[in-house]
């Protein structure tokens, strides 16, 4: 959390919209709460404040402890993730290149003790602070109780809840037509907006290494408004590499 804050801070964007998948919803909802006047919107992506469970920290852990590393090429890390495919180029996007092959930008040990301190423990009394307009979108088939996306909508009266049928957790890379129709709703209600820069214009700041090994932040232009009235506006989005 307070690397996005330092972020939003020290660049001057504030108020945004925050949008996070999984640990990235996690921090942005966070922030959200403790911060409500950096934050004007919230969408928060397969990501709950119930408390985590332990189970599926060992699995994140064991998961990573057997990628074949190093991997030889790009394009056997590629293939190890299920070959070309959004989710696959998202994998690959967390690895870096060095003199004996590609390895993961974070550490896993590291990775995994910071999962576990994320989720330890339940986190509805901030929930329950946020007042900005808030989407909370659930994959069908990912990591959130149907149960808790419901209590999370129940328990804000400016949050909405969209469900994407049969999405994984990574819905964003499995559903992406979805998952961007229901942000632009989103977004469209906040004001709306104008087209947002393309994936290969994005800026992308990186937090780095001594603050936070697995976590970087994306920025996209838009527009709030339409014709000579619409301002500039900033959308962050806060993703935990490799997760």
């Amino acid at each position: 959390m307070a690397d996005t804050v330092f972020t939003v801070e020290r660049l001057g964007l504030g108020p945004v919209i925050l949008v996070g998948q999984s640990l990235g919803g996690h921090a942005a909802l966070l922030v959200a709460a403790e911060r409500p006047d950096l934050v004007r919107g919230l969408v928060v992506a397969d990501a709950s404040p119930a408390k985590g469970d332990d189970a599926a920290t060992t699995e994140v852990g064991q998961a990573l402890m057997r990628w074949p590393l190093p991997f030889d090429s790009r394009e056997a890390a590629v293939d190890f993730f299920g070959g070309p495919s959004l989710s696959a180029e998202a994998w690959v996007g967390g690895l870096e290149r060095r003199d004996d092959g590609w390895w993961p930008r974070f550490d896993v040990e590291v990775m995994v003790r910071t999962i576990g301190e994320a989720v330890n423990r339940a986190y509805w009394d901030e929930w329950k602070r946020i007042r900005c307009p808030v989407l909370v979108v659930r994959a069908g088939n990912g990591s959130i109780p149907a149960a808790d996306a419901q209590a999370m909508a129940a328990r804000l009266p400016q949050a909405r809840l969209i469900e994407l049928a049969g999405a994984e957790h990574d819905l964003h890379l499995d559903r992406p037509a979805e998952w961007r129709h229901a942000v632009s709703e989103f977004l469209d209600s906040l004001g709306g907006y104008g087209a947002a820069m393309s994936a290969t214009e994005k800026p992308q700041i990186e937090i780095p290494p001594d603050q936070s090994p697995s976590y970087q932040l994306e920025l996209d232009d838009i527009a709030v408004g339409e014709g000579e009235e619409a301002v500039p506006g900033r959308v962050v989005e806060v993703h935990y590499v490799g997760v």
